[in-house]
């Protein structure tokens, strides 16, 4: 928001002070909010971007079980797999039997006790080439502050033994 004047209309009336002083406290208020979520957004952003580094794919899922962030190793994952794909922003398995697996990985991470430590599962998802199959691991998050993350829900991390990515971790 910007509060100014031209020259021609030259500086603010008393009338335009009072008209302006009710919202002061508000505008002060929201710079204030906006000075605190500035150090957020760059730890976020830094988090984010070590994540889109790693030799795996990472999929974060909310507590509804939609999927609201996908690493960049995981979307090219998604991109060359059809063994496993997001459809209506959820995580799915092509084949019938891995998908319950995942499934019912990913709603007992989300369910997890917060009281509980975090808890990662792991199952496997068959290739559907028959290569070596994909290895799941799911992480339950909570946004109870006992992890660094501001979220509920969980992580779906995807190792591909198949191909090992050479990616720089600087």
């Amino acid at each position: 928001m910007s509060l100014q004047r031209n020259r021609r209309q030259g500086r603010f009336t008393d009338v335009d002070k009072r008209r302006l002083a009710p919202v002061i406290p508000h505008l002060l208020r929201s710079l204030h909010m906006r000075s605190l979520m500035g150090p957020l957004r760059q730890q976020q952003g830094a988090y984010l971007s070590a994540i889109d580094r790693m030799p795996f794919g990472v999929i974060f899922i909310d507590d509804t079980g939609r999927v609201f962030d996908v690493s960049v190793p995981a979307e090219e994952i998604l991109q060359n797999a059809s063994e496993l794909t997001i459809k209506h922003r959820k995580l799915l398995a092509q084949n019938s039997s891995d998908d319950a697996a995942l499934q019912q990985l990913i709603r007992a991470s989300i369910t997890t006790n917060l009281n509980e430590t975090a808890v990662s599962k792991s199952c496997t998802l068959r290739r559907l080439n028959g290569k070596q199959p994909f290895k799941i691991v799911v992480i339950s998050a909570s946004s109870d502050g006992s992890c660094y993350c501001s979220y509920a829900g969980c992580a779906v991390v995807i190792f591909d033994p198949r191909e090992v990515r050479a990616r720089a971790w600087l």
